[in-house]
């Protein structure tokens, strides 16, 4: 699997976990990218955001991994917010409902 559509930068202020994904979250990249960020959670005491504000595609199998990561980090006792999305990934997003399942904001929120 390649990485090469999708880059990841994480930075932690106090008790929340950012993730900066930068790219397209297609079939071809998101095992991968779930098996890199995934094991971030551990790392996060209480919130992992992620910030999707260069995410230029998403597919079904990105859509999947926002609610795998959902459902980690619900039972580590945490949350996930989705931050910043594209026009293209929030109208995916909206077109699943994943807005009902999900914390979908539209910028970084401020650190804790």
């Amino acid at each position: 699997m390649d990485l090469s559509q999708v880059a990841i930068r994480h930075e932690r202020t106090g008790t929340t976990l950012s993730v900066h994904l930068i790219g397209e979250l297609d079939a071809a990249n998101v095992e991968t990218l779930s098996d890199r960020v995934l094991p971030l959670l551990d790392r996060a005491d209480r919130t992992m955001v992620l910030d999707l504000s260069g995410v230029t595609f998403c597919g079904s199998a990105g859509l999947s991994l926002f609610i795998r990561l959902h459902n980690a980090a619900c039972a580590q006792g945490g949350d996930l917010v989705i931050c910043s999305p594209t026009d293209a990934v929030l109208r995916t997003i909206r077109l699943c409902r994943l807005d009902d399942v999900l914390t979908v904001v539209p910028a970084l929120p401020a650190p804790t």
